[in-house]
C-alpha cells in the first residue's frame, strides 16, 4: 500500500459482511479474512458483519444499513476510548 499512497493506513475496516464471520469449511469470513491479512501486516483492522434483518426478503441487501450501524460502533468507540488500536491488533463487531 505505502507504494500506492505513500504510507500504510491507520485503521482498515471491512465489511459489512451480511452474515455470520464464520464459515462452512473455513475458520473465518472473508471480511475477516481480511482484517486478519492487514493485522498481518502490523495494521490494526476492524470486521464488520451482521444477519439480513428481513430474512424473508433475502434479495433485499442490507449492506447499508449494517455499514451505518457499525460506523455507529465505531464512532462510540472512538468517542469513548479513542480508536488507537496497537499495530497487528483488530477488533471483530457482530450486529
Amino acid at each position: 500500500l505505502p507504494k500506492y499512497f505513500g504510507s500504510a493506513p491507520d485503521l482498515v475496516v471491512m465489511g459489512p459482511n451480511e452474515g455470520n464471520n464464520v464459515g462452512l469449511i473455513t475458520p473465518h469470513s472473508g471480511t475477516v479474512g481480511g482484517a486478519v491479512a492487514a493485522i498481518n501486516h502490523g495494521i490494526p483492522a476492524i470486521a464488520i458483519s451482521g444477519p439480513l434483518i428481513d430474512e424473508s426478503n433475502p434479495g433485499e441487501s442490507n449492506a447499508t444499513t449494517l455499514a451505518a450501524l457499525g460506523m455507529k460502533v465505531i464512532e462510540e468507540i472512538n468517542t469513548r476510548y479513542g480508536i488507537d488500536l496497537p499495530p497487528g491488533s483488530g477488533l471483530n463487531v457482530n450486529i
